[in-house]
């Protein structure tokens, strides 16, 4: 645990709570350098979230540029878990920025349009 780490999670004005959340599991878990090795099944229990919403999470937290993942894969049947770095520096940010940030579409494009008991035409 690194309590440097901790506090720059804690510091950020992050309104999505599953995000936070998550992100204060990983800095809970790294080292001084802002590196954890952290299994998905182990980033479910200790935030108390499915898979699904854990792997949203992770997803929004690099494409804002506060965490970079590295995809380990295993030998054989087994898989290595991922090495997530926090942007403790806002190395990975200013470069979002230099570079831009990709276009993200809404996950649910139609649903803002929908009213209920009306069918789409």
């Amino acid at each position: 645990m690194s309590v440097k780490c901790s506090t720059w999670a804690w510091g950020l004005a992050i309104s999505n709570s599953s995000r936070k959340l998550v992100l204060l599991a990983l800095a809970d878990r790294a080292n001084d350098d802002g590196e954890c090795w952290l299994g998905m099944a182990s980033l479910e229990a200790k935030c108390s979230m499915s898979r699904r919403t854990v792997i949203r999470a992770l997803a929004d937290l690099e494409a804002a540029g506060l965490i970079g993942v590295e995809r380990r894969a295993g030998h054989g049947s087994g898989r290595l878990p991922n090495v997530y770095r926090l942007d403790l520096t806002g190395e990975l940010q200013k470069a979002k920025r230099q570079f831009g940030t990709p276009k993200v579409p809404p996950r649910h494009p139609q649903s803002a349009n929908l009213t209920l008991g009306k069918v789409p035409t």
